[in-house]
C-alpha cells in the first residue's frame, strides 16, 4: 500500500493509467537478460546501486567463476563427444574384425 499511496491523490482514471504504466515498466525490467547489464550499464535510465569494494570484488569473482564454469562445461562436453567417437570407432573395428564383446 505504501508504494501506491502517492498515486492515490490522482483521480481514478489517472490512477489506473499510472498503475498500468508502472506495471508494464516493471514487467519489462523483469523480463530483461541481466547478463547484458554489467559494468554500470543499466536499462531504462536506472541508476546503479552503490557497491562497497568488497561487494565489487565479490561480483567480479562471481563473473570469473561463472566464466570458468562455462569453460569447464565445454571441456566436459568435448570429452564426452570424444569418448562417444572413440566408442563408435572401437565398435566399427570390432565389427570389421569379428570380435564380439563376449570374446573380450
Amino acid at each position: 500500500q505504501e508504494l501506491w499511496e502517492p498515486i492515490m491523490s490522482f483521480d481514478p482514471d489517472m490512477r489506473e493509467l499510472l498503475i498500468d504504466t508502472v506495471n508494464e515498466k516493471v514487467r519489462r525490467i523483469l523480463s530483461l537478460d541481466p547478463s547484458k547489464f554489467v559494468n554500470g550499464k543499466l536499462p531504462f535510465g536506472l541508476r546503479p546501486d552503490k557497491m562497497t569494494n568488497a561487494e565489487a570484488e565479490l561480483e567480479d569473482q562471481i563473473r570469473r567463476l561463472n566464466a570458468k564454469l562455462r569453460e569447464l562445461q565445454e571441456e566436459r562436453d568435448d570429452a564426452k563427444n570424444e569418448v562417444l567417437e572413440l566408442r563408435r570407432i572401437l565398435e566399427e573395428m570390432r565389427n570389421r574384425y569379428g570380435i564380439h564383446q563376449d570374446d573380450v
